[in-house]
């Protein structure tokens, strides 16, 4: 054999060594592969029963069993809050490997138990909460649920509201809040009353959660009440969460002295009062008010003397208010204002239990006209019942809340017994609400609503007005006359400063007979406040269909 046949017989052989050595190593590659395949995943608790779970998994049949997607799964199914703790491990099979996720589920919630939580029910408490009973209990659900009951205490004014621990106990759920409860109430600064006289008004007593929105509440009802001047406080957290309220008051300046004045373009009115508290018992009251009105050439008067027990002798939650007074102004009679003395007195008797009032009211009048033969006079006794929601912020300045008045006045016919003088029956809703936009942005809505049925033909009764400063704006006072009424305003306040406030308003409504149709009267205009200690001074100025209207006045128009 040649030198050349040898050289390509060897050639020869070593490609066809390569060639076998490239198959083989194909084959035993496929065949590691193949070993390395995922043929099965199960997922099953330490026990070894099965368990079921809807997260996806990374690792998928067919592929290679991959360590870094294996621990991805175990934490990703960790972080689903089901399961207390997430194993994985890889079994040999005949065609491949088995992976298997072994999880500790957390137990179904059989029970759950709320602890130290007095401002809601059990049932309203768990309301809203993700976790729930018949559920399983999830680490997700229970972070969650801290979060909820924390920022529901907040929105509501709990302001020292929190929540000490969830715990699971076997298959039950322990929650454990502390609501920050009033531990002492102080009152600093009476001399001449006793402090039974304002605690016995505030909501915030030893023992309860402690609100912040009640708390200014309370505040606000005991300047109200005027017992006290002078009023502010200081709220301290002390040990276990609990509060310390102090509140400073200064009870030595106990008549009360004021003045007022209202214009318009025809009108002009001044008003005085004198009150004096702590006559006959503490808390109680005595004031003599007075106005003076010119119109044209006419000249009104009105006086009133009133004595106002909020408790009755301080010992039954039951205010009683006695009202003496006479007046003499221009009334709606007969479609038209017509002048007309007035002389009576009324009692009412009601209960406050904040933010609700109820009251009933007696009053007996003798109406006669100031110019003989514009109508016929007469009497009338009637019993008022009234019902009213007092949910402001403010009496003089309200910023937000709402206020729902409803009173049904019934004369001739008192609890199914006849009583002398004329018949009729009166019903009217008063509501307004207010929404801060922003601190220094307020818009307030308010509807009147009143009817009047006159079931006795000879006698006139005073009628529903319509026009002026304190209804529909844009038009002279008592415009519009009439048995029924219809009112709505819009207002937008905007604060400039804690004493000046810019005003738009928008009013609309009418006064007219049963037998009419109702007009579309609308009133616009824009007006300033400036807010003082003595009260809060009103100039509008508003439009109605034909010309403008100017009204300085004392207070908010609603």
């Amino acid at each position: 054999m040649t030198g050349l046949s040898r050289d390509y017989l060897l050639s020869t052989i070593m490609y066809f060594n390569r060639f076998i050595g490239i198959v083989l190593g194909v084959i035993l590659g496929c065949s590691v592969m193949a070993s390395n395949r995922v043929v099965s995943i199960q997922y099953e608790s330490i026990q070894g029963t099965p368990v079921s779970t809807p997260i996806a998994v990374e690792t998928q049949l067919g592929k290679p069993v991959d360590t870094d997607a294996l621990n991805r799964d175990i934490q990703r199914l960790y972080a689903g809050g089901r399961f207390r703790t997430v194993t994985a491990r890889v079994e040999p099979q005949t065609q491949g490997q088995q992976v298997v996720f072994v999880l500790d589920p957390y137990p179904i919630v059989t029970d759950i138990q709320v602890t130290g939580v007095s401002v809601f029910s059990p049932d309203a408490f768990t309301l809203g909460l993700e976790t729930q009973v018949n559920r399983p209990v999830r680490l997700a659900a229970i972070r969650s649920d801290q979060a909820h009951i924390v920022t529901r205490y907040r929105e509501l004014g709990y302001r020292f509201a929190r929540l000490e621990s969830i715990d699971l106990v076997t298959q039950s759920v322990h929650i454990r809040v502390n609501e920050g409860r009033v531990a002492t109430l102080n009152i600093h600064g009476l001399t001449q009353i006793p402090a039974s006289i304002i605690l016995r008004d505030i909501r915030q007593q030893p023992g309860v959660a402690y609100n912040q929105r009640l708390w200014d509440r309370d505040q606000q009802r005991m300047a109200n009440f005027g017992y006290v001047t002078g009023l502010y406080s200081y709220v301290t957290p002390i040990q276990d969460n609990r509060v310390v309220i102090d509140m400073f008051v200064n009870d030595t300046d106990i008549n009360m002295f004021s003045i007022g004045l209202e214009q318009t373009n025809a009108s002009f009115a001044t008003m005085a009062e004198f009150k004096k508290y702590h006559t006959l018992v503490d808390s109680d009251s005595v004031s003599v008010r007075s106005q003076i009105s010119w119109e044209d050439s006419f000249a009104g008067s009105y006086y009133q003397l009133q004595y106002h027990q909020p408790w009755i002798l301080n010992r039954y939650p039951v205010f009683i208010t006695w009202d003496l007074m006479t007046k003499a102004q221009r009334q709606g009679i007969q479609n038209d204002l017509i002048a007309s003395r007035v002389n009576g007195w009324r009692l009412t008797v009601g209960h406050l239990f904040d933010p609700y009032l109820v009251s009933v009211q007696y009053k007996k009048d003798a109406v006669s006209p100031m110019r003989a033969g514009d109508f016929s006079g007469y009497h009338l006794e009637a019993m008022r019942w009234r019902f009213a929601i007092q949910g402001l912020d403010s009496l003089r300045n309200p910023t937000r809340g709402v206020y729902a008045q409803v009173d049904y006045e019934r004369s001739g016919h008192i609890l199914g017994m006849p009583v002398p003088g004329v018949d009729y029956s009166k019903f009217t809703v008063n509501q307004a609400a207010f929404y801060p936009l922003h601190p220094k942005h307020i818009v307030g809505m308010r509807n009147y609503y009143g009817y009047l049925e006159s079931l006795d033909a000879n006698t006139q009764i005073q009628q529903y007005v319509l026009g002026g400063a304190n209804t529909l704006r844009g038009y002279a006072y008592a415009e519009f006359i009439g048995d029924r009424v219809i009112l709505s305003s819009l207002e937008y306040r905007y604060h400039w400063s804690s004493k000046w406030q810019w005003v738009v308003f928008v009013d609309a409504g009418d006064a007219y007979q049963k037998a009419e149709k109702i007009r579309a009267l609308f009133g616009y205009g824009t007006g300033m406040r400036y807010v003082s200690r003595i009260g809060l001074f009103r100039l509008d100025v508003g439009r109605g269909n034909d010309y403008w209207h100017a009204y300085f006045t004392v207070g908010q128009a609603f």
